[in-house]
């Protein structure tokens, strides 16, 4: 199995107050909006790292709270990655088809954090998240997540 940072997702009350934060005080750069049915939310680059800022999720059933919501990471094998899980005990959280017709599954990881693994496939890598010039792959450090963190605090 091969996995990738796909995004770290923040939801917040206030979208577009939100993501103007983040280009005014850490340089962030919009790549893309989305105003669908589903919620109203930004693709947003922090200097390599990809967020997601939106508003709650409708037909999201697990419950969602403001703030780092989750660290979602891309799968080459969905299917092998959730039986992993499932074989270590972790607690899946919901399973769910995405709109562009991507799998995901959310889980609980160590001490309550939650995470997402999300299928790839050509279409995902195609979709109005992502800009051409973020295909590559993401190289984030710790101290990078750490200053992300005190900035926040």
């Amino acid at each position: 199995m091969a996995f990738k940072i796909n995004h770290l997702h923040i939801k917040t009350s206030d979208p577009q107050k939100t993501v103007k934060w983040f280009v005014d005080n850490l340089g962030a750069k919009i790549l893309a909006e989305n105003l669908s049915a589903e919620t109203v939310g930004f693709r947003v680059d922090l200097r390599g790292l990809r967020l997601n800022v939106t508003g709650f999720v409708k037909g999201q059933k697990l419950e969602q709270h403001y703030g780092m919501e989750h660290l979602a990471l891309d799968t080459d094998d969905l299917n092998d990655t959730v039986d992993k899980i499932k074989a270590s005990g972790a607690r899946i959280l919901e399973q769910r088809r995405l709109p562009d017709g991507r799998n995901v599954c959310f889980f609980e990881g160590p001490e309550g954090v939650r995470l997402e693994v999300m299928e790839v496939n050509d279409r995902s890598f195609r979709s109005q998240f992502l800009s051409s010039d973020m295909a590559h792959d993401l190289k984030v450090g710790t101290h990078a997540l750490t200053r992300k963190k005190s900035l926040l605090e």
